[in-house]
């Protein structure tokens, strides 16, 4: 018994690369399609008139009239109407019309889809959804496409364009559908029934329809979708084309490494074609490409591919900035940095081995002060590291954020550790604390430390502790308390380090990398001299210093006890 198949005719929109064209409507033309193609007058009339000769031997191939189009105005919708009427004319044994671009390419044979058309003949395929339920929009405007009047070119005339948008807002200013139309969306590329097209043609209000779509806002995601539903007798809301989009509502663009996904899924077209993709043009346009196993065949791998890349163009990697996408607060569930890193404050001010101790362990890069007032501190007093960071202060003020970042991704094989002093910037301090890969371990009142080293060459000490002391109980510690904290914080008191320094190594091996050992660093413990005094004339003058009384003790305890070494006890960890 012989199978009836549907006759396709094939409308391909073109404006470039007609080189790509021409493959494209040679294949089309082989598997039996009556193909019509539109060429937008932005094309020079040379490449139009070497397609035309190229292509003039083959009989199921013809041209339309050439329309300028220009993106989101009715133009396109013309050269669609103009390409369609003429295929109708031209070629009667056609039962399907597919509207198509000139970046389109096959993905299954064409005789799959004629045999799917005719299934189901008067089907039209063809996404339509109404315009108060639809979420396809990405960015832009949706009811308003049909409300709103738009008769100026958003590409050549955008602040005219905004302009008159504002203003008919503000004047309340609301259309009417023509008589007898709902409001439709829908994807630019279908393909409809002989049926349904020659209806759309023969109804006696198209003029009136053009004359309305006319000054809608790219009609040629409203235009069919709407007609259709007036005209069509089955319409299947799925479009034979897959195409997708990115977060700013452009096509997404298909490369030679997509070819193995593309050839699984379950559509018959696919758009958007990068023109050097000589792969996918080879092998889609093979009219003895064999289709794979129906069993297999989805496009929800090929969906989960373009999603993961679109993720990666919009929001990047982790830690990976570049010029024109910058770290936002937008985008909070993106971790600022590559990878888990440690800072350790105020513990260089009471352990003059510290990062010489942790230097002698593997498992962890140290580098020394990186923010300093003067200097950067690289990990073997290096000039230049990895990623290009210099050792400037300057260059690394610009952006201290940034400069952090650009730090872990360079050497993100790795984990790197600094020395900081979170007093000085707010900007920093707040980039760190909302980092989840900051692993900060910090003495609660080592800014006491720092306080009382930069008094000594300062002639007004006082002046010196009480800007330090403002900043830590309104900014720092306010920072550490009601900022939206994502870093890991081990947070240890002063007088618990002096009194208990075995439990508190405890506490702070945990958090360390396996193969870092923390006895070296926290070896021979030195309280500057004169701290003690310090306090005490800090306090008479009428600061707050909690638990001062016990602190003093502690720090007098352990100048007494001439540089002991705690690591003796420390290593039984």
């Amino acid at each position: 018994m012989l199978r009836w198949l549907a006759v396709i005719g094939i409308v391909i929109l073109a404006h470039n690369h007609l080189h790509r064209v021409e493959s494209l409507a040679r294949y089309l033309a082989g598997q039996s399609c009556a193909v019509v193609i539109h060429i937008d007058k932005t094309a020079s009339a040379e490449a139009a008139d070497g397609l035309i000769a190229a292509l003039a031997s083959i009989p199921n191939i013809a041209f339309s009239e050439r329309h300028h189009c220009e993106w989101g105005r009715f133009s396109l919708v013309e050269a669609a109407l103009t390409a369609s009427r003429q295929l109708l004319d031209s070629f009667p044994e056609a039962t399907h019309v597919a509207l198509i671009s000139g970046s389109c390419l096959p993905i299954r044979p064409i005789t799959e889809l004629a045999a799917h058309l005719a299934e189901e003949p008067e089907a039209d395929h063809i996404e339509s959804v109404l315009v108060e339920q639809d979420g396809w929009v990405r960015d832009g405007l949706s009811a308003e496409r049909f409300t709103l009047y738009f008769p100026f070119s958003f590409q050549r005339h955008r602040r005219i364009f905004d302009r008159f948008v504002d203003l008919q807002r503000k004047l309340k200013v609301r259309r009417q559908m023509p008589e007898g139309l709902s409001p439709h969306i829908g994807l630019q590329w279908w393909c409809l029934s002989r049926g349904t097209l020659q209806r759309i043609f023969d109804d006696p209000l198209l003029p009136a329809y053009k004359r309305f779509f006319k000054l809608t806002w790219i009609p040629d995601e409203s235009f069919f979708q709407t007609l259709a539903r007036k005209h069509s007798r089955h319409i299947i809301n799925r479009p034979l084309t897959f195409v997708t989009f990115d977060n700013q509502g452009k096509p997404f663009t298909f490369y030679d490494d997509h070819l193995d996904l593309l050839t699984k899924c379950d559509n018959f077209f696919v758009r958007k074609i990068w023109p050097g993709a000589d792969k996918l043009y080879e092998e889609l346009l093979d009219p003895s490409r064999k289709s794979p196993d129906p069993a297999t065949r989805s496009s929800d791998p090929m969906l989960k591919a373009v999603t993961r890349s679109v993720n990666l163009r919009s929001r990047g990697r982790p830690g990976l900035i570049n010029q024109n996408r910058y770290t936002s607060r937008w985008y909070e569930q993106v971790f600022a940095t590559a990878r888990p890193y440690y800072v350790f404050d105020g513990f260089d001010r009471l352990f003059p081995r510290f990062l010489e101790g942790l230097r002698e362990s593997e498992g962890l890069e140290m580098h020394g002060h990186l923010y300093a007032a003067d200097k950067v501190e690289f990990i073997g007093d290096a000039q230049v590291f990895a990623g290009n960071l210099i050792a400037s202060p300057p260059h690394r003020d610009y952006r201290p954020d940034q400069f952090l970042v650009n730090l872990v991704w360079g050497r993100r094989q790795i984990l790197q550790g600094f020395l900081h002093d979170f007093g000085p910037s707010i900007r920093l301090r707040r980039h760190i604390l909302r980092d989840p890969n900051a692993q900060i371990v910090r003495i609660a009142e080592g800014w006491m430390l720092a306080a009382y080293l930069h008094s000594r060459s300062q002639p007004d000490m006082e002046a010196v502790f009480f800007g330090l002391f403002r900043s830590e109980r309104e900014n720092l510690t306010k920072g550490f308390e009601e900022w939206d904290l994502k870093a890991d914080i081990l947070e240890i008191p002063l007088l618990a380090l002096l009194n208990r320094p075995l439990r508190t190594a405890r506490s702070i091996q945990t958090v360390l990398p396996p193969d870092t050992d923390i006895a070296p660093a926290l070896s021979h413990i030195a309280v500057p001299e004169g701290f003690p005094e310090f306090l005490e004339r800090m306090a008479s003058e009428g600061f707050d210093i909690p638990e001062m009384e016990p602190l003093l003790a502690a720090l007098r305890r352990q100048q007494k006890s001439d540089g002991f070494d705690p690591a003796k006890q420390i290593r039984r960890i």
